[in-house]
């Protein structure tokens, strides 16, 4: 299969692109009814188009369902994670419902394999399994999840980078490396050392565009915040992750760090994504289709600066999740693939 050429896309070429082509189009739904005078008439002021963020949660639940279905057709199953150093690929791609990794039955080796090998040994699995013609199914599923979740942010004003970069940061004091290598434990497993639970979990605290972060001080002591990491001390400085392939190598090198990639299989991931959509849907639900006005959620009278880092904190978790994706299937630079899907 030809690969994609890098192009060092930006998120905010993607917000720009999705932000022009909301503002050419019309709206596809009829306009929400409204009470007026003890009945229910149509408001709707000429030359405007709404944009309920509701309507794009749901569009973003129906883009991950058609990945999972793509799953479904043409990924493998997966072995257990603890066998996976042992496991052989196919020598042929077959139907994901026809066959699953080829796990030998032995113990583990004692000396496991390096972290960077295990990457790799998850690509050639994917590969093997999998046809050209799913992979580039697969590949364009995930690019639509993805332009979801740009265009989420637009309707609803949230910087969309920033929201990834912060969350990235909260979850390195979330899942310390020296506490959770190799293993698959929830972050409140830790929470007695880290002191992290579910009720103080904000990233209004968290300057991802300033010059140094406290991860990045403890770690990357002297490292260059003008030129995109070169080495696994990667950083979550924002001056640095402008594109999408930046942050693509930020979250490989967070879950390279922690040995995490022996259970980031495809299906793995997608089950995961389905789970955090389900957290950001519970966030909009019982709220009714509000129009989102100049300024978004943040100038919205419903919703409040800690519900709002809510928000984008969900939303960081599925693009963190589908970018990880990419990633785990040979997607170099999703960014590229986003804005072709994005600009036809």
């Amino acid at each position: 299969m030809t690969k994609l050429p890098v192009q060092q896309i930006t998120f905010e070429q993607l917000s720009t692109l999705a932000l022009e082509k909301h503002q050419n189009q019309t709206p596809h739904s009829p306009p929400i009814p409204r009470r007026n005078n003890d009945s229910f008439a149509i408001s709707m002021p000429a030359k405007r188009h709404y944009v309920s963020a509701r309507s794009q949660v749901l569009q973003l639940g129906a883009d991950v369902g058609a990945l999972c279905s793509q799953m479904l057709s043409h990924s493998p199953l997966d072995p257990h994670p603890d066998t996976l150093e042992a496991a052989t690929p196919p020598t042929h791609g077959t139907a994901a419902d026809q066959s699953s990794y080829n796990v030998i039955s032995q113990p583990a080796p004692q000396d496991r394999c390096a972290e960077d090998e295990v990457e790799g040994q998850m690509a050639r699995l994917w590969s093997c399994s999998t046809s050209a013609t799913g992979q580039e199914c697969v590949y364009e599923g995930i690019a639509r999840v993805f332009w979801r979740l740009v265009v989420l942010c637009n309707v609803c004003r949230i910087d969309l980078r920033s929201c990834i970069l912060k969350k990235i940061e909260l979850n390195g004091r979330k899942y310390p490396v020296h506490l959770c290598k190799g293993k698959r434990g929830k972050y409140t497993v830790y929470s007695s050392q880290t002191g992290i639970t579910k009720t103080n979990q904000s990233t209004l605290d968290i300057d991802v565009d300033s010059k140094t972060t406290p991860q990045q001080n403890s770690e990357t002591k002297g490292n260059s915040t003008q030129t995109p990491p070169q080495n696994p001390k990667a950083t979550t400085n924002g001056n640095s992750n402008t594109t999408v392939s930046d942050v693509q190598q930020l979250i490989r090198v967070f879950a390279t760090e922690r040995q995490w990639s022996k259970y980031h299989t495809p299906r793995n991931i997608v089950l995961a994504m389905m789970g955090e959509v389900g957290e950001l849907a519970e966030l909009f639900q019982w709220r009714g289709d509000h129009v989102m006005e100049e300024g978004g959620l943040i100038r919205s009278e419903d919703w409040t600066v800690e519900q709002v880092d809510g928000v984008g904190q969900e939303v960081a978790d599925v693009a963190i999740y589908c970018v990880r994706l990419a990633d785990v299937v040979g997607i170099e630079d999703l960014g590229y693939l986003v804005y072709r899907l994005g600009d036809k």
